[in-house]
């Protein structure tokens, strides 16, 4: 038997749609974004992408790895506007141990412009990622 109630939907928008990201699964949230994409990137060219999470027993961790061919590029997302080199570290660790076959970092962020964060790591602003 179906049963109808009288509450009210739920809001499909938000009166202010940056207390998402203020919440405490703002992180979540902004690397699943990110997630989706690079998902779409690789669907507008036609590509299935390889996408992987890494991390080591010493908890050092990276968001994702995509694999383009033999090279392994690894991203951060960091829901910050002011990243800073420690935000790299993972990535550095990353970079030491898989060498010549690790690409250059990605930090995406919400930067206004993209910079180096370290010699290996660059920050990327989300909306020119």
């Amino acid at each position: 038997m179906l049963q109808t109630t009288t509450r009210e939907p739920f809001p499909l928008s938000l009166p202010n749609p940056t207390q998402v990201l203020q919440g405490m699964h703002g992180g979540p949230m902004f690397e699943t974004a990110v997630l989706g994409q690079v998902l779409r990137l690789f669907a507008h060219r036609g590509m299935q992408p390889r996408v992987y999470f890494w991390r080591t027993a010493a908890w050092h961790e990276v968001d994702f790895i995509i694999e383009d061919g033999e090279q392994l590029i690894p991203i951060e997302v960091k829901l910050t506007a002011t990243p800073s080199p420690k935000h790299a570290r993972a990535i550095e660790k990353f970079q030491d141990l898989f060498g010549k076959r690790a690409g250059k970092g990605l930090l995406v962020c919400l930067c206004k412009q993209q910079h180096p964060l370290t010699p290996t790591v660059d920050a990327v602003p989300f909306g020119r990622f």
